[in-house]
């Protein structure tokens, strides 16, 4: 087991002991910041360090894309056509398709979101531009949250991107806030992060239905996140609302020395085991903890 450099930074004992608990076995490192939009408290583990993203990258790349929607630069129902070099594995579906196909950036956006389509991602970071998504970044005062992009398939998780768990917590924050962007493209960038279809790490175990619409369950929660995953590294940023509180939560995992792609991936559980522990403090409602 990894020496252990992150220490939790909080004054509420039984949820520290919790998240403690919750890290018990863990082979890697873990990185975490939480904080509470209605109260303003907040929970963090190692939140300043630079860490390795994953796809949670691409939250930062959808704000970039439409700060320069808002600039006038692009536009929502722009037309981009995919070529060979934007072929992309891993996750997604565009890699699949037939070359040559035209995409709305707005369509491109939804599948690097909700799917976390690498070949529409890089469709995107080639259109903006790696430099200018990382300018735009230490413009907002992000100083570590930087694209790389380095190698597709780097040998270190660092060569795609990295930002601090403290960073991409105040880059969601700021976005729900409307700081960002303009009216309709924080909620534009918000429905994207909505219909996001990963939910195994941070909201495995909430009180969440995937197929509610259609099923006439109710969903006691509401979520908008980003998942991430490399060997080694499993990596969510979410917003959570239930009635009137609403939380952000980050969690980066890195180092695990379990270098699979299953559900029950080390990481994944103690994504899972933070979120559910952190949810039950802030979150669940107060007649369901009687």
């Amino acid at each position: 087991m990894a020496e252990r450099t992150d220490v939790i930074d909080r004054s509420d004992r039984a949820l520290s002991e919790r998240l403690e608990l919750a890290r018990q076995g863990f082979t890697g490192q873990h990185s975490l910041h939480a904080k509470n939009l209605r109260t303003g408290e907040t929970i963090s583990v190692d939140r300043d360090t630079e860490v390795p993203t994953a796809s949670v990258i691409k939250i930062p790349i959808m704000l970039a894309l439409y700060h320069e929607i808002d600039s006038g630069r692009f536009t929502q129902d722009q037309l981009l056509h995919m070529q060979e070099s934007d072929r992309r594995y891993g996750t997604g579906v565009l890699r699949d398709l037939t070359i040559g196909r035209a995409f709305s950036l707005f369509d491109l956006c939804r599948l690097m979101i909700v799917l976390s389509d690498n070949t529409a991602t890089h469709m995107i970071a080639r259109l903006i531009g790696i430099d200018r998504i990382n300018e735009l970044l230490r413009s907002w005062g992000f100083m570590t949250t930087e694209l790389r992009y380095q190698s597709w398939e780097p040998h270190d998780p660092r060569e795609y991107a990295v930002s601090s768990a403290f960073e991409m917590a105040t880059i969601l924050e700021q976005l729900d806030s409307g700081d960002l962007l303009t009216v309709s493209s924080t909620e534009a960038a918000l429905a994207h992060l909505a219909a996001q279809q990963d939910h195994s790490q941070l909201p495995r175990w909430m009180p969440f239905h995937e197929y509610a619409e259609s099923s006439g369950l109710v969903n006691e929660i509401s979520i908008w996140n980003k998942t991430g995953l490399m060997q080694g590294v499993r990596t969510d940023a979410a917003i959570f609302a239930e009635g009137t509180t609403k939380w952000i939560v980050v969690s980066f995992t890195r180092d695990s020395v379990d270098r699979s792609f299953r559900l029950d991936h080390e990481g994944i559980l103690l994504n899972a085991r933070t979120g559910y522990a952190i949810y039950e403090t802030w979150g669940r409602p107060a007649h369901a903890k009687e």
